[in-house]
Parts: structure tokens; sequence; C-alpha cells
């Protein structure tokens, strides 16, 4: 309701005063949170209207003055928003596009300065994509430049300042998540492991509050990848002390608090069934299939919901006993995650994600 009315007054200066600088960026603002919004509520159709809202209200900042990295930082949010979007609701090949249309914005003639930095994250969603899909070759090049567009971001550092070092771990935390996306989960879990050595190493990186986010994200990363690789390597001791060493730490900056602690119940709990300790697996998974569960029936539908949604279920059929009742529990779960996955479009299908969850299931059915 807020964020509607600082929009709506933004729109009602600019009627009369259309250069007004600061409208213009509270316009963007409000539209790119009001998406934000609507994509938390389910939303979609009103989060893609708010969303082409902030695309077009920074296309007119850039447009009134290019000479502001601010204007294209407003423009760059747009069409990441957008991206998003489509991504959640399975155009996943238009939402690639959309992120090469953003990170082109760097050779726009009316650029006075260097996007590198502002395009970072763009550069390094893009590469997952990629590699999510398959695509090893477009993957690594494109990786190429999210990792230079990495060291511009950390060279505007001062020497002496955290966010420097914490931004070129970044660039390797990174990398170790695109091996990972790729398959290769022996070098993830190596490469991960060597960041989170080097982050314990330097502990003094953690000084000021901003670093000491960043410091924990960093921690958070190399955790997940490593826990997840090794679970795929067959590591279960290990994968399991990296997720309970995870649940120590403060939670991460960014993202739907509840989405992530589910997920990291669904890992826990999927580590633990490998262990053949169903029991212990079936508690630890309960509170996240009772999210999932709640946030189907509240009409959620996009790409990663329906892909982790499925993940849980599957993870609750591997728990179920050996016993005539059991079984049955276990067949109706692996049915439930082949319907989730149904919902998928066919592009999304192909993403890393849901093509193993499918072979799970098969392996589980043969079992």
């Amino acid at each position: 309701r807020l964020e509607l009315e600082v929009y709506e007054i933004a729109e009602g200066v600019l009627a009369r005063r259309p250069g007004d600088i600061r409208s213009m960026k509270n316009r963007a603002l409000a539209a790119g949170l009001l998406g934000d919004i609507a994509m938390r509520r389910h939303d979609t159709a009103k989060a893609a209207e708010f969303a082409q809202r902030s695309r077009t209200a920074g296309e007119d900042l850039v447009r009134f003055n290019p000479s502001d990295l601010g204007s294209w930082q407003h423009l760059i949010r747009g069409r990441e928003q957008i991206a998003e979007i489509m991504f959640q609701q399975g155009e996943v090949d238009a939402a690639i596009a959309q992120s090469r249309e953003t990170v082109a914005l760097a050779k726009d003639e009316r650029l006075k300065s260097s996007l590198d930095s502002m395009l970072e994250d763009t550069w390094y969603a893009l590469a997952w994509g990629e590699a999510e899909l398959g695509r090893r070759e477009a993957a690594e090049r494109t990786f190429a430049s999210a990792a230079k567009a990495g060291e511009v971001s950390a060279s505007q550092w001062a020497k002496d300042n955290p966010i420097r070092d914490l931004t070129t771990i970044r660039i390797a935390m990174s990398r170790a998540r695109l091996h990972f996306l790729l398959g290769d989960h022996q070098r993830a879990f190596d490469e991960s492991m060597a960041v989170g050595l080097d982050l314990e190493s330097r502990p003094q990186l953690r000084d000021d509050a901003r670093a000491r986010q960043f410091y924990n994200n960093l921690t958070h990363a190399s955790l997940i990848v490593g826990g997840e690789s090794a679970l795929r390597l067959g590591q279960f001791e290990e994968a399991e002390k990296l997720v309970r060493h995870r649940q120590g730490l403060p939670p991460l900056s960014f993202g739907n608090a509840e989405a992530n602690a589910a997920r990291d119940k669904v890992l826990l709990a999927q580590i633990l069934a490998a262990q053949g300790r169903g029991a212990d697996a079936r508690e630890v998974l309960a509170p996240a299939l009772e999210y999932y569960r709640k946030e189907k029936e509240a009409g959620a539908s996009g790409t990663d919901f329906s892909m982790d949604y499925a993940r849980a279920v599957f993870v609750s059929a591997i728990s179920q006993e050996s016993d005539p009742r059991g079984v049955a529990a276990r067949r109706a779960a692996l049915a439930d995650a082949e319907r989730q996955l149904a919902t998928l479009s066919a592009e999304a299908r192909q993403l890393k994600g849901a093509r193993e969850v499918t072979a799970w299931i098969g392996s589980a059915r043969g079992s």
C-alpha cells in the first residue's frame, strides 16, 4: 500500500514536471518493489506488469540523464526483474535472451564510463542459467566475462578494504557453483572447500558490518555447494557435517528466508535418507513439506518452486519405511513428485534441478 502510494505520487509529480529526476528514480524503485511483492504473493501477471514499468522508468532515466550511472542501475534492475519473471514462468530461453540484452548495455554509445561492476550479478546469473541447461561452452565463455566484471568491481575498492578481497573470493566461489551446475561435482566440492578454508584463514575480512554480511553469504555458498556436491559424490557424512555447520550461521542477507530454510531442510533430509536414517529424515523434512504445501495452496507455481517441491516430495518418498504402509507412501510420493515436475515447461524440464529429480525418481522406482 505504501509503495503504491509512492508510485502514484511520483507519477503525479512527473505529470507536472516531466524532468524531475528524484521522482523518476522514486517511480523506478517503487515499480521494482511492487513487482517483488507481487512475486512473493504469487501474482505473476501483476509482477510482470510492474517489472515492465520498472524497466520503462529506467529507460526514461537513462534517456534523460545518460551520464549518471545511477540511472543505468535502475534500467539494469528492471531488466533483471523481467528476466527472473520469465524464468519463473518457464520461459527459460527468453530469460537468457533478456539477460544477454542486459549485458549488451555495456556497449551502449551513450555511456561515459564502464558498467562492468553493475553487470556483475547479471553475468553470473547468465552463466549459471546456461550451465543449468548443460550448455558448457556458452556457460564457460559467459563466466569469463563475469569474472572480468568481478575483477573490475573489486578494483574499485581500496586495497585495505575487505570488500575488495571478498569480491575476489566471490569469483572463486561462483566458479565452484558453475562447475556444480555443469555436473563436475568433485571439482565443485574441491573449489568450494578451498573457498571455505580461505575465508576461515582471514577472519579480519568480517570486521565491519557490510563486510561481515558479505563474508557470511560467501561462507553459506561454500557450504551449500560443498554439501550438495558431497551428496552427489556419495560422501554422506561429509555432506551432513557441512549442512549442519551451515545451520549455525546467521541467515543469508537476501532471498526468501522461509524458502531458504525449506531448501536446507530438504537437503539435510536427503542426506539422512541416503544414510538409511529414514525416521530422522522425515522429522527434518516435515516443516519443509508443510511450507511447500502452504505455498502451493496460495498459488505458488514458479519454476524454482516446482523443482524445489518435487525434490522435497521425492525425499519424502525415499525416507519411508520398507513395510507395506511405507511402500505405499513411497509410491504415492514418487507419483506426486512426477506430477509436480509435469507442471514445468518443456524448457524448464531441461534444467539441472529438474533432470536430476527425474533421474532420482527413476532410480527410486527401480529399487
